[in-house]
């Protein structure tokens, strides 16, 4: 009886292995089963002009094409009947003969600015500005002796003379002033003539890189300095302002501290990004031209009420002007328009910003002994 009863017991319990073995495990408490997280894609915000850095605004057609920088007449008597600038991605300022300066207005899509002007002749500088945005420039004359020679040499390098061109592509408008400062174009009809001549597709290496280190959105820079105006000289006498104004967060331009619109459309010439970078200018041997040294020096960056005190470089012609922080690091700019000043270094000591920093803020480049 003993065996037997051993032996049912024995079955009890295999019996009893048998059906735990067959029990499901027990799910975990935890959120693994949870099914895996999807990022959500970036949404799309449109075409990015270069050099701006700012997404939306450039229409398809203009992705990836060369832009068209155009030489605009800066000369006291001409800036009342400027028009057009306000259109410009970009503006640069140097030194031409006789102390006066000329800009050299840049565009992604020259077609959007209905007129531009005054247009004036080209100088050596300019040259190598365009080249480093691998632009087309456009102008009314040239100088023989430096500049047709230098702008001819330079690879890869296209300019179109409207002076040589079709009056088709140009106009004279009476504006009161002498006939060298009458000269105007239209955006869309200059851009079409350029393209049809030059390579359209911006070169390789520039295809898709932006001007600057743009910052995502606009804001205000990191350890700036409040700025409510900035006054530089170019030379002896030939200075202008900057002012800012609140509402639209932009810098006005007042040359000579006289207040500016534009000759047809009134509206103010106000720029996201100044730039006020010193740079040496040196005579050429005929004591008359002049060019401005761009290797690179020190400067302001104005934005969104404030100004820092920053480096810059260029270099050689082709390449593309590149701004710091005073301690080396890459410099975030806002994304934007930007005017680009080059005062002459030695009249550094006289740029006034406001309001004015304190006496132990006073730098280098803003320290009187450099007048």
């Amino acid at each position: 009886m003993k065996k037997f009863y051993a032996i049912v017991s024995t079955l009890i319990i295999f019996s009893l292995l048998l059906s735990g073995c067959g029990k499901k495990p027990e799910q975990p408490t935890g959120d693994s089963s949870a099914a895996p997280t999807v990022s959500e894609p970036e949404p799309d915000r449109g075409n990015l002009n270069t050099l701006t850095g700012i997404y939306g605004t450039l229409d398809d057609s203009a992705v990836g094409k060369r832009p068209v920088a155009v030489m605009i007449n800066n000369i006291s008597t001409a800036q009342p009947v400027q028009t057009g600038l306000n259109k410009a991605d970009v503006v640069f300022e140097c030194l031409v003969e006789g102390g006066i300066s000329r800009l050299m207005a840049v565009f992604s899509d020259l077609s959007q600015c209905e007129k531009l002007g005054t247009v004036r002749s080209a100088r050596y500088s300019y040259v190598q500005l365009a080249k480093s945005l691998d632009a087309i420039y456009v102008h009314c004359g040239m100088d023989d002796t430096y500049t047709r020679p230098y702008a001819r040499e330079m690879p890869n390098f296209d300019f179109f003379d409207l002076g040589a061109q079709s009056d088709s592509l140009s106009m004279r408008i009476k504006n009161g002033l002498a006939y060298e400062h009458t000269l105007y174009i239209k955006g869309e009809t200059v851009e079409s003539a350029v393209y049809d001549k030059y390579r359209n597709d911006i070169s390789s290496d520039l295809s898709g890189r932006a001007l600057f280190n743009f910052a995502e959105e606009k804001g205000v820079p990191a350890n700036g300095k409040e700025c409510t105006s900035v006054k530089y000289y170019m030379s002896g006498d030939n200075y202008s302002t900057f002012k800012y104004d609140s509402e639209t967060k932009k810098y006005r331009r007042l040359p000579f501290g006289k207040s500016q619109t534009d000759y047809f459309t009134d509206e103010a010439f106000e720029f996201d990004n100044v730039f006020v970078l010193y740079a040496p200018t040196y005579e050429f041997p005929d004591g008359y031209h002049v060019r401005t040294d761009l290797d690179g020096g020190e400067g302001y960056y104005i934005s969104n009420g404030v100004y820092k005190e920053i480096k810059w470089s260029k270099g050689d012609a082709s390449d593309r002007l590149k701004v710091f922080e005073t301690d080396g690091s890459e410099l975030s700019v806002n994304p934007g328009t930007s005017f680009i000043a080059f005062p002459e270094k030695s009249l550094s000591g006289r740029t006034v910003i406001e309001p004015a920093p304190a006496p132990s803020e006073v730098s280098a480049v803003d320290s009187p002994e450099n007048d």
